[in-house]
């Protein structure tokens, strides 16, 4: 079981084990977000290289504004 924002999720709940189908399931668009994957922040560029597996520690870091 991998491991989303402290919350274990199967690969399975994904349509396919990368980036952009974890950003679906949870809703978010991919603008406005940080993906940190076991302790390192994945630049955008690379998400379509990244496939996901069932040890993976994933950090969805989302930016609000405010003032």
């Amino acid at each position: 079981m991998m491991k989303v924002n402290g919350e274990e999720r199967s690969l399975a709940d994904l349509k396919s084990p990368d980036i952009g189908s974890l950003l679906e399931l949870y809703g978010i668009k991919p603008a406005g977000v940080a993906i940190e994957i076991n302790g390192q922040v994945i630049p955008r560029q690379k998400w379509t290289d990244v496939k996901l597996n069932g040890e993976d520690r994933i950090e969805l870091i989302r930016f609000v504004g405010g003032g």
